[in-house]
């Protein structure tokens, strides 16, 4: 891939968990947005090999993994003017143990201004969920047990299409 000086390219993997019927995700403590726990892949690092890695950095929980749930590739322009193509695996993954016991908020190791909390599929539960595809999706994909998945999503900021085919 060819890139310009102001583009950046990343790959990254998210995890779905879901406790008592809710989302566990990572939101900034200013609700500007939220999005599923997990990270950049690192160079050299195995897809399986980040996703855990991730996991156990923000919540120290062991998962066991499912199945991938979707695959996407969106391209936007961050806040600072930086333009990215960004590719990320989202999998459905078990934790050895609960992250948000009783629906509480706990601090994510990332930053001081991040927090890791549960949220309900509602549109106003996942108001602020970024990727936005993850807002139409998500809900009822989990009411259905994933059976459509995994799903390729493609989405940009020009039009914010999405894209939809099954892998």
């Amino acid at each position: 891939m060819i890139k310009g000086e102001n583009q950046h390219i990343n790959i990254i993997v998210r995890a779905l968990i879901f406790e008592e019927g809710e989302l566990v995700l990572t939101e900034w403590k200013s609700k500007k947005w939220s999005f599923l726990i997990g990270g950049r892949i690192d160079f050299g690092e195995s897809i399986m090999t980040a996703l855990h890695r991730e996991i156990m950095e923000e919540t120290e929980a062991i998962i066991s993994v499912d199945k991938l749930v979707y695959f996407s590739e969106n391209i936007f322009t961050h806040d600072s003017g930086l333009e990215y193509h960004e590719y990320g695996y989202y999998f459905l993954v078990q934790p050895d143990r609960i992250i948000c016991p009783g629906g509480v908020t706990i601090p994510n190791p990332d930053s001081e201004d991040l927090i890791i909390r549960r949220a309900k599929l509602t549109p106003a539960g996942l108001e602020n969920l970024w990727p936005g595809f993850l807002r139409d999706y998500l809900p009822r994909d989990y009411a259905e047990n994933f059976a459509a998945c995994p799903r390729f999503l493609y989405s940009n900021d020009d039009n914010e299409a999405v894209v939809e085919s099954q892998a």
